[in-house]
């Protein structure tokens, strides 16, 4: 390196001692490179030198800043929420529609629309971005808690008597025999082909798979129950959630709010994970049967306000005597769980299902069926 002649005007220093005490007195460069051949007379004062670790630092520095060289490093990366809100922000609150908010999202994501939705990310945006507009009083009584960690040690024995299950009313039929042209006898009850549960806009962003296998149909099972626990247009115009997957909370084998969902009697296979697996989960009332006034100045609003976090600590916010004691305080447990109508866990996103286990009773009643070949029971 060539220094300015300029720099070197101070009188030479002739001790040794002289010499020493300004070699000390230089800083070190900031940055260095790893090649540099820079070096700093013993004569340069201080204030010189600083000038000098400038001078190299930013040739160091150089390479990094060259937009042309690394231009990734000067790009910000934008967020899925981000990206969730700018599709949506000059939506109004009264024109939300499931038909609208699949056409605003598709502009703005294109074909990793359907990839995006089934990011936790994504699902938390878009129900927050619905949710953001509603009225201000719903809003307010909609904002979910972050449950706390339990202060006392979780009882593991305790622990291990609550799980997390979703229900679902599909069944694959294998086809027995004809008993009248395009009527079958129900030979068999199979659980549905999904591993993974998938939310509503996943659903609505893929193309459904052709696939069927010639002995077998894809039925679904009613028996009258009410419609919740299924996705209506007010999931998409008023409460957003139609990126989560749902679920009940249990106790063994009893709901923890004490009451059946009315969606249970549709059941014939259900899915369960140990609540100590199961992770990150929000949790509040169902609801639906409050949203639609959502966007007015005075609606009618839920009972208590959701939790979010790990599902353990959400059942502790909520019932800390729950994860302490190892037999089940029925009346305790009700009362906790009872204050929110309807008590419904949500995951943002898909969740995989390694089993799917039988609800026998359902599976006995659809073996006595006839049925066609698009799964409809026959009359």
């Amino acid at each position: 390196m060539i220094l300015d002649k300029t720099l070197l005007r101070r009188p030479a220093l002739t001790s040794a001692r002289s010499v020493g005490e300004a070699r000390q007195r230089l800083v070190r460069p900031l940055v260095q490179p790893a090649d540099s051949q820079v070096r700093y007379p013993a004569a340069l004062t201080t204030q010189h030198a600083l000038h000098l670790q400038r001078v190299a630092g930013n040739r160091a520095l150089a390479p990094r800043l060259n937009p042309t060289r690394h231009p990734a490093t000067l790009t910000i990366q934008r967020t899925i929420t981000q990206d969730v809100n700018d599709a949506l922000k000059d939506v109004a609150g009264e024109d939300l529609s499931k038909e609208l908010i699949l056409k605003k999202l598709t502009e703005k994501f294109g074909a990793d629309l359907h990839q995006k939705t089934r990011e936790p990310e994504f699902a938390k945006a878009l129900l927050e971005a619905i949710r953001s507009k509603q009225g201000a009083k719903w809003q307010a009584a909609t904002a979910t808690t972050q449950a706390k960690k339990p202060r006392n040690p979780i009882n593991d024995n305790a622990a291990a008597h609550w799980n997390v299950r979703h229900y679902t009313n599909k069944f694959y039929a294998v086809l027995g025999d004809e008993v009248s042209p395009g009527v079958y006898q129900v030979k068999d009850v199979e659980p549905p082909p999904f591993t993974e549960l998938l939310s509503s806009i996943t659903l609505a962003t893929m193309t459904p798979s052709a696939d069927r296998p010639a002995d077998k149909v894809m039925g679904t099972y009613s028996a009258g129950a009410a419609t919740s626990g299924h996705t209506t247009s007010k999931d998409w115009k008023n409460i957003g959630n139609v990126g989560d997957t749902f679920y009940g909370l249990f106790y063994d084998d009893k709901p923890a709010t004490g009451v059946t969902p009315a969606f249970i009697k549709d059941a014939v296979y259900y899915a369960q994970w140990p609540a100590s697996e199961f992770g990150d989960a929000w949790a509040s009332a169902d609801w639906l049967s409050y949203a639609s006034m959502s966007q007015k100045p005075d609606p009618q609003l839920p009972d208590l306000k959701g939790y979010e976090g790990n599902i353990v600590d959400i059942i502790a916010q909520i019932y800390p005597l729950g994860l302490r004691s190892t037999s089940d305080e029925e009346i305790q447990r009700k009362q906790a769980f009872g204050q929110m109508t309807n008590f419904e866990v949500k995951k943002h996103g898909p969740m995989t299902v390694n089993e799917w286990k039988p609800v026998a009773e359902t599976i006995n009643t659809i073996k006595g069926w006839r049925i066609t070949k698009d799964g409809k029971k026959s009359s």
